[in-house]
């Protein structure tokens, strides 16, 4: 209970008058405000808040880490100042369309590090609206997933050599009877949906063997 005291002189007396009110709504309003403020420090995601006209007016530790900018350097900049480059102002107008008509966007993104590093990370976007509907703030959360793009690279790289591993000789890099199958295989398959014909040579080497052995 939130408790006021007040003194009151009446007729040569002093009377105490004890005010109270029910402040459960408050305190409970205030430990969501420091709830909210502990999530939002302490996020393993970069989180950047703007104003209305896209100027950066917080940011959290996340964000520094993965960016190397500090709070006071970005604060009042666009986001831009982390623009990469590397996508056109098609792919920009998109993003915002999408953000203006949905309220969201999500996507992977390419943005450059205070150092001059490009990374990739994935995106998140929000507008907040006030009461009246209209757009006040926007949000935006990111990860650096540049391992997960390292991964997912390594990945394709070991299929691919897989790949041409079943179907190349090992020793001098040519295609071998798995890959012959495979490719006679496609070109039957179209000669009989086109009705056509195809020719195979087959050329002997004399005495390959012992060059193939040596």
């Amino acid at each position: 209970i939130d408790l006021a005291y007040r003194i009151a002189k009446m007729e040569g007396g002093l009377y105490g008058v004890l005010l109270g009110r029910d402040a459960r709504a408050r305190v409970a309003a205030e430990a969501r405000l420091r709830l909210a403020a502990r999530v939002f420090a302490e996020s393993a995601e970069g989180i950047i808040i703007t104003d209305a006209q896209s100027c950066i007016v917080e940011v959290n530790r996340a964000f520094e880490v993965i960016t190397g900018y500090s709070r006071a350097e970005v604060t009042g900049k666009n986001p831009n100042i982390l623009s990469s480059g590397y996508h056109d102002a098609e792919f920009y107008q998109k993003m915002w369309a999408t953000l203006h008509a949905q309220g969201y966007w999500k996507g992977d993104i390419w943005n450059r590090r205070k150092n001059g590093e490009v990374y990739p990370e994935w995106l998140s976007l929000n507008a907040i609206r006030n009461e009246d509907g209209v757009v006040c703030n926007y949000v935006a959360m990111s990860s650096d997933i540049t391992e997960i793009k390292a991964n997912e690279a390594r990945r394709k790289a070991d299929e691919a050599r897989i790949q041409h591993m079943a179907h190349h000789d090992f020793l001098t890099g040519l295609p071998n009877r798995f890959l012959l199958n495979d490719r006679f295989g496609q070109l039957h398959a179209a000669a009989r949906r086109n009705s056509t014909r195809f020719a195979v040579i087959f050329i002997d080497l004399d005495r390959f063997k012992n060059v193939n052995d040596t």
